[in-house]
């Protein structure tokens, strides 16, 4: 392949290296020497200079083809410009020769056309064994290319082997060392167990000879207490002593008993300790699964906690934008101007109010004296610009009986006790939206806190007062409050006075709402108007 021949005696001197030490590791030997560790490294460095200088000889070739190359390039363009010449020169003499009428124009010509043919053609010729000279010596300078880089990339090849077996050697001198260690170090620890073996069977020794011993003792305890039995007996015999006799039977008894009972204690003893141990790993385990547990129970804990604070913050942002619809809403649609519920003078001994049309008279006239809720006397003829539809109006009531919102805004205060107020219909109506807030607020607030959620709704009639208040419920009220002439005299003199009692009047007013509309309309309904405008009302 090299025409020097240096890389083949580089390649085969890396081969043989190769083989010495492929043999050197099938006979087993333990490493190389430092001379032949020296050897091998210098040959390696020596192809790498080598590998080095051919590959910038393959790069003076590589530049030496591209310059012929760029040269036949350059020939071919000069030989296509020297035809165009030609025929320039040519078309030139044929119009000379047009010109002169004397000479013979066919003769001319063909003898002009014949010379540069004949020029043309040598020229040619010429050229082309110049091209073919450039392209025998391009091929030879390829195939001389590729058999250096064919070279150059077995070189690379046996050095990178060289060099893996060099890594090998050098990894393997090192376990060898290993376990050149791990072999002092195994018998370091033969040595130890060998000489606590010893120990172990002077230590049998000398505890079989104890145990013999003593076993021959007992032996001769035995044999001298049977002795001594055997003799107390024939003593016995010899006495004939009977009460002897019932006292050595009685106790022998007792001593046999005694035998069985610690027989049994420890029979008791040993399950005992087996079930200590049982009930120790038992208990172990029930201690892991505990905290186990307890990490669990830690985890949803918090998952727990971080759920309800994002159901907070969202709540709260409803609770906002709700806000923001009815403060917008109250905005476009604000309530009339007289806020002050109907005041009713109250009925004084002695006074003629026949003639009266106050609204006394007025709520006197429009009920009928018995207790029924169904009995709502008509007072379709005597509504004197009555609210009290627009109301049901606007909050999609639709009563089967129209009387009954009169009814619902009726206090006691007005009128006499047999005539029809809204004490029951509140009654009826504080049980329902105490149902319906529980249902409403399980499982949306913890549950300690449910039974105070409940009661803000049913047990304080000031907050749905100023729920009844916002809806304008308070404008519709038929009542007499405890100041109603001070807020009359009030009225006369362009002032205005809070009746007193106004917000429980008017929250009393909204549970009674809601029993009429949960019996005139049902449970579906009456759900339906507390969820929507009472448990979504902000209170105190």
């Amino acid at each position: 392949l090299d025409p020097s021949g240096v890389i083949s005696a580089k390649e085969k001197q890396i081969r043989d290296t190769l083989l010495k030490l492929e043999s050197i590791d099938s006979e087993g030997s333990t490493s190389l020497t430092m001379e032949e560790l020296a050897t091998v490294r210098r040959e390696l460095a020596e192809s790498k200079s080598l590998v080095s200088t051919h590959e910038q000889t393959i790069n003076e070739l590589h530049h030496e083809n591209e310059h012929l190359t760029k040269k036949r390039d350059e020939l071919e363009i000069r030989l296509n410009a020297l035809e165009l010449e030609y025929e320039e020169l040519l078309d030139k003499t044929i119009a000379e020769e047009e010109a002169n009428n004397n000479i013979d124009i066919t003769e001319t010509i063909a003898e002009l056309r014949s010379k540069l043919e004949a020029q043309f053609v040598a020229k040619k010729e010429v050229q082309q064994k110049e091209i073919d000279e450039l392209k025998q010596e391009l091929e030879k300078k390829n195939e001389e290319l590729y058999k250096l880089n064919n070279a150059l990339a077995e070189l690379k090849r046996a050095n990178e082997e060289l060099q893996n077996v060099l890594t090998e050697r050098d990894s393997r001198s090192e376990s060898q060392k290993n376990v050149v260690e791990k072999e002092k170090d195994m018998e370091r620890i033969r040595k130890t167990m060998a000489q606590q073996l010893a120990d172990f069977d002077v230590m049998k020794k000398a505890l079989m000879r104890d145990l013999q011993n003593r076993c021959e003792k007992v032996v001769e305890l035995e044999i001298s207490l049977d002795e001594t039995r055997e003799q107390y007996n024939n003593v016995l015999r010899n006495n004939n002593n009977k009460a002897q006799q019932k006292k050595m039977a009685f106790l022998e008894r007792n001593l046999e008993q005694l035998t069985n009972v610690q027989k049994q204690l420890v029979d008791q003893n040993a399950s005992l300790k087996k079930e200590v141990a049982i009930a120790e790993r038992k208990l172990l385990a029930r201690n892991e699964r505990i905290q186990a547990l307890e990490a669990l129970l830690q985890d949803a804990q918090e998952k727990l906690t971080s759920q309800n604070q994002k159901f907070e913050a969202q709540l709260q942002a409803v609770r906002e934008r709700l806000e923001q619809a009815r403060s917008q809403k109250s905005a476009a649609n604000p309530f009339a101007v007289n806020s002050l519920s109907r005041i009713v003078k109250p009925l004084r001994g002695g006074v003629d109010v026949s003639g009266s049309d106050s609204p006394f008279e007025i709520a006197k006239t429009r009920f009928h004296s018995k207790t029924n809720l169904r009995r709502a006397v008509p007072v379709s003829a005597i509504k004197k610009e009555d609210k009290h539809l627009e109301f049901c109006k606007k909050y999609g009531i639709k009563f089967s009986n129209e009387d009954l919102i009169h009814q619902v805004c009726t206090h006691k205060s007005v009128i006499s006790n047999t005539a029809p107020t809204n004490e029951r219909l509140d009654y009826l109506g504080q049980k329902a939206i105490q149902l319906f807030a529980a249902e409403f607020f399980l499982g949306r607030v913890p549950p300690e806190e449910l039974h105070e959620k409940v009661d803000l709704y049913t047990k304080h009639s000031d907050n749905l007062g100023i729920i009844g208040r916002k809806m304008g419920l308070d404008e519709l009220l038929y009542w007499t409050p405890t100041n109603a002439k001070e807020v009359e005299m009030a009225n006369q003199e362009g002032h205005k006075l809070k009746p007193k009692g106004i917000e429980t009047v008017t929250g009393r007013a909204l549970q009674a709402l809601v029993g009429a509309i949960y019996h005139d309309q049902g449970d579906f309904a009456a759900r339906e108007f507390v969820d929507k405008h009472i448990l979504t009302a902000p209170i105190k």
